[in-house]
């Protein structure tokens, strides 16, 4: 009885552990992707700046 009920204790403890890992694995990921919508954004900003300055010159 008591070695059943250490087994499912373990199995279950394994399970929230894999899950924590998972759950770390997609928190990377999905800041890896804000990371990377970040970096884009500022591109554009760059570019968007460098039109301004470019159809001031023009002026």
């Amino acid at each position: 009885m008591l070695l059943q009920v250490s087994q499912k204790l373990f199995i279950y403890y394994t399970t929230l552990m894999i899950n924590f890992r998972i759950e770390d694995q997609i928190l990377s990921i999905s800041n890896s992707i804000l990371q990377c919508i970040t970096m884009q954004y500022n591109v554009i900003l760059q570019y968007y700046k460098i039109e301004q300055v470019l159809e001031i010159s023009r002026l």
